[in-house]
């Protein structure tokens, strides 16, 4: 026993040494998020678009997740659906078309989530629409080194505000089609109808 009192001593003494030399952070975690944050957005009935406010974030290294939306209307997900923004350190925006009935509630669920430091060279944030009597449409982004970087889908306000919704000409997907571009693309081809995506382009580095 008398042997082992040293040991542990040397032990003891090791610890407080690195726990006093470790350099204080106030921002470590044990996680790569430095923060998340987790709200809903509320479109009014006759307006086109709403408001959450979060506590204050580094845009350059914080990125957005839609968790899906909700409404009041029965005739079809376009007054409902919308898609996110987020407009500055303290507001994420959602919004939905401006050619749907705006008579209906929608209610937005997100999250914000910042990065550490250090670990995201660079977020985009944008929107790329579908004209209509077209499959796909484009958006011009900063130059991402595409081997790094990944897209995110943010939602969608599909131009449907008659005849009820359908999949395929009103649900779009997201590509990270080149260094500068983002490309939107729905199933089948529709006259009538176009349909805005929003979209955020995340690089690591």
């Amino acid at each position: 026993m008398k042997r082992l009192i040293p040991a542990l001593a040397l032990i003891v003494a090791a610890i407080a040494v690195h726990v006093i030399e470790r350099p204080v952070d106030a921002t470590y975690t044990p996680s790569f998020l430095q923060s998340v944050q987790c709200g809903t957005i509320t479109i009014n009935s006759g307006a086109t678009s709403g408001t959450a406010t979060i506590t204050s974030v580094d845009t350059t290294r914080t990125a957005l997740s839609n968790n899906g939306y909700t409404g009041n209307d029965s005739s079809g997900s376009a007054v409902t659906d919308a898609w996110l923004t987020l407009t500055n350190a303290t507001t994420v925006t959602a919004t939905r078309s401006t050619n749907t009935s705006e008579t209906y509630t929608s209610v937005v669920r997100f999250c914000a989530l910042q990065f550490l430091s250090g670990l995201t060279k660079s977020i985009q944030i944008g929107t790329a629409t579908i004209a209509a009597n077209q499959t796909s449409g484009n958006a011009t982004i900063t130059s991402v080194n595409t081997a790094k970087a990944w897209p995110l889908w943010l939602g969608q306000s599909s131009e449907c505000n008659s005849g009820g919704f359908s999949n395929d000409r009103g649900t779009a997907a997201i590509t990270l089609s080149g260094a500068t571009t983002v490309t939107a693309t729905r199933n089948t081809l529709d006259a009538n109808f176009n349909c805005t995506v929003g979209f955020e382009i995340i690089e690591g580095r």
